[in-house]
């Protein structure tokens, strides 16, 4: 009985589970990504954080097998955080092929140079799996073909599928958020007031919209502010933000 495509996209990425299930370092995670890649057909991978890897303040998560020539050109031109690819990935969940990107963000010459860059040192097609996660830089897992070859369609799902258990197991290599998770935690009326002060409210002005007394809301946001150990307004805002208790969806909320 021939085995169908769907089986042996489940086999694989059975077996990528299984293998990272054990992983306990970085050579050990690249390991079994380049068995995947082979095994679902791609040529190159790429898992990174969207940063400047030379920043030495930044803690960058990057496992690839991309040609060194590129990598290096790449880390020296810092298209960590320009890289049209990249910016793509921010706009969704879900994965997509290179070729779509000029429809999912405004390109600009220096974003089509940078593919060309990238075609000139043997890289082609690819299909980016966006890995975003509050409170960290944003990532992506990326797998690629050599110039002229067509990428695995047929091995999209499980190219998605791997890459999100390929980035969760690197965030718990390099520690990215150890336990205990250290976020504190807001009361329902500690992140109302920061909400309403996210889109520019004063605490006079929450008090009108809520119905509090202005020392009211004044004491919510200094409990807030005390949780988060800051005493700048913009700073609560922007720590509420990266561990995810206010979004920037709020916004349009509000």
């Amino acid at each position: 009985m021939p085995i169908d495509d769907s089986m042996i996209r489940i086999r694989i990425v059975e077996e990528f589970v299984a293998e990272i299930a054990t992983v306990d370092s970085v050579a050990g995670l690249k390991r079994a990504l380049l068995r995947a890649k082979v095994a679902m057909g791609f040529d190159y991978f790429a898992l990174t954080h969207h940063a400047d890897i030379l920043d030495p303040r930044s803690k960058v998560i990057r496992i690839h097998d991309y040609p060194e020539i590129w990598a290096g050109q790449f880390d020296l031109r810092r298209l960590g955080r320009v890289d049209p690819v990249h910016r793509a990935s921010h706009t969704q969940n879900n994965g997509f092929l290179w070729s779509q990107i000029g429809g999912m963000i405004q390109m600009r010459p220096e974003d089509w140079a940078i593919i060309e860059l990238a075609r000139q040192y043997g890289i082609g097609e690819g299909y980016t799996v966006p890995a975003n996660v509050p409170g960290e830089s944003n990532g992506s897992v990326s797998f690629a073909m050599a110039i002229g070859k067509p990428i695995p369609e047929h091995m999209l799902m499980a190219a998605s599928d791997i890459a999100r258990r390929a980035f969760d197991c690197a965030r718990n290599l390099w520690r990215m958020r150890p336990p205990p998770l250290g976020i504190p935690l807001l009361t329902p009326a500690q992140i109302i007031c920061a909400r309403w002060t996210m889109v520019g409210k004063s605490a006079w002005e929450i008090s009108q919209i809520e119905g509090y007394k202005k020392s009211t809301a004044e004491r919510h946001l200094k409990h807030a502010r005390e949780r988060y150990g800051v005493e700048k307004q913009t700073l609560l805002i922007t720590k509420a933000l990266l561990d995810g208790t206010l979004s920037l969806g709020d916004f349009a909320t509000m």
